[in-house]
């Protein structure tokens, strides 16, 4: 409908009209063109404002759209080492570490003999 239009049918909301029609549009580019719908599917579509009692924005709404389509976690699954296998594993780093720099030394110390003498 024109602009005309909805002011006479929406006294009441004044100056708040222009931003309707704006988000309005924004709303439809951003269905067609950004998600893909058409005619056809817009009857299809329902909005919620909330989700038990929280409101729901854009953003929220989408993101528990999409965690619905994540598997379920396995509770047995550790996620993290405890800190003494961490302890356990730099340790283990710290000795490997400083053995290969040892051997690289000494290995370019006998080359460098070899060669010298």
């Amino acid at each position: 409908m024109s602009f005309q239009e909805m002011q006479n049918k929406f006294p009441d909301e004044g100056n708040h009209l222009r931003d309707y029609c704006a988000d309005s549009i924004l709303l439809q580019v951003l269905l067609i063109n950004g998600y893909g719908f058409n005619d056809l599917s817009f009857p299809h579509i329902s909005f919620r404002e909330k989700a038990e009692d929280t409101s729901v924005g854009w953003s929220l709404g989408y993101m528990l759209s999409l965690s619905n389509l994540l598997a379920a976690e396995n509770v047995l699954v550790r996620k993290t080492l405890h800190p003494d296998a961490w302890r356990a594993a730099v340790f283990l780093f710290s000795v490997l570490l400083i053995a290969s720099i040892f051997f690289l030394l000494r290995t370019y110390q006998k080359n460098a003999t070899k060669l010298c003498c």
